[in-house]
């Protein structure tokens, strides 16, 4: 009773609970991160509030959740515990009988009173065992929904390999994306040049499926139709792995991690020289800064680059892109959130480190067409038409 049916009680109480409580500490977690991180944002609209209430009722969920594991652990130990009494009571009894009727030596009555005792201390943490391995098959099964979710880009049976040196084009012909199956085409008929060795800026207005033309280009989204040669070599069939090695940049959401600038910068490319970083950071236009802290490269950015003017985490961005050194760079919105003349600024610099180099600038912001070395297309049904100002 003590070693099966009481732990197996345990488990069977606590799977439920387990669960509920793994999803009320995920659902404190993304409130905390809201009343850190958007604290301001909180606070001009009055909502500081109400976030806060929130985080009290699921903290209070979280600690009602905790008592009940705590009273259910407590009841099996007291359990296991009075089976311990229970049996040390009934093997003394039966004992001292045996040994009234002369048919148990007095030696041997203590040994068995001594080992009904002992017996249940390799019993005593099996409830507690038990209610631990309900956490851990909690945990272990939302783990497993991620690891079973489908793949969103299907890879190539047979990979085809892209060319390992440059300058190269990339040709998209009739592109057609869906983000879910039954739902409408983010991407529907589009025609889009990189030439190579040329730097192409892609306007659009917000919404107009910049990001996901990028997204695709860097497969992490398949296309369901259309074409898009990169060096003449059809994407789908390119593995997701060598095709970032070709095409990389910078996402719209592209992340400043809360370490050094040099482990930001080495993330793109880890066996990269000290050489090589001040290379990168000087074409980003951003070595003098780097070198004017206290700290030099190991400076801490801070959460999300936090450390940072809008201008100088743009930079370090646009050196991370640069150190990775592809064959094709792509630049999603380098420029959102910056006022004018940091924008204007930052494009100059772009414009600079990229040149001889094929580029995709995407932007929804009309001024960058004025700058030179560019060929601007525009998504959303228009011919696609190279300019030069």
């Amino acid at each position: 009773m003590a070693g099966l049916l009481v732990p197996a009680l345990v488990l069977t109480v606590s799977r439920r609970p387990g669960l509920a409580e793994k999803e009320a500490r995920a659902a404190f977690t993304s409130l905390a991160l809201d009343l850190t991180r958007g604290a301001a944002d909180l606070a001009a609209y009055g909502a500081r509030g109400r976030t806060e209430q929130r985080a009290r009722r699921a903290a209070s969920r979280i600690a009602a959740l905790e008592r009940r594991r705590a009273l259910t652990t407590s009841l099996a130990s007291a359990v296991v515990l009075l089976l311990q009494g229970t049996a040390t009571h009934g093997v003394t009894w039966l004992a001292l009988h045996a040994h009234a009727a002369g048919e148990l030596p007095a030696v041997r009555l203590t040994v068995l009173v001594v080992l009904a005792l002992v017996s249940f201390e390799t019993l005593a943490p099996l409830p507690a065992a038990a209610r631990r391995f309900a956490d851990v098959r909690a945990s272990a099964g939302r783990l497993a929904d991620l690891f079973d979710a489908p793949a969103p880009v299907t890879e190539p049976a047979t990979a085809v390999p892209l060319p390992a040196d440059g300058p190269i084009g990339v040709d998209i012909t009739g592109l057609r994306v869906r983000h879910h199956p039954d739902g409408p085409p983010a991407l529907d008929g589009v025609n889009l040049r990189l030439p190579p060795g040329r730097l192409t800026v892609l306007h659009g207005a917000s919404g107009s499926g910049k990001s996901t033309l990028v997204a695709v280009l860097m497969r992490f989204v398949d296309y369901e139709a259309g074409s898009v040669l990169v060096a003449g070599r059809e994407l789908r069939e390119v593995a997701g792995s060598d095709a970032r090695r070709v095409i990389t940049g910078t996402t719209q959401d592209a992340h400043g991690f809360h370490t050094t600038i040099r482990a930001n910068l080495l993330l793109a490319r880890p066996d990269a020289t000290d050489t090589d970083l001040r290379e990168a950071v000087r074409r980003a236009r951003l070595l003098e800064w780097v070198q004017s802290l206290p700290d030099g490269w190991d400076t801490l950015l801070g959460e999300d680059g936090a450390a940072m003017s809008g201008g100088q985490r743009s930079r370090l961005l646009l050196a991370r892109a640069l150190l990775a050194d592809p064959l094709v760079l792509v630049l999603d919105e380098p420029t959102e959130g910056l006022d004018p003349d940091t924008a204007a600024a930052v494009l100059s610099d772009i414009l600079d480190a990229t040149r001889g180099r094929t580029t995709l600038l995407v932007t929804h912001d009309p001024g960058v067409r004025d700058f030179d070395h560019s060929s601007p297309q525009r998504l959303g049904g228009d011919t696609t038409r190279p300019r030069r100002p």
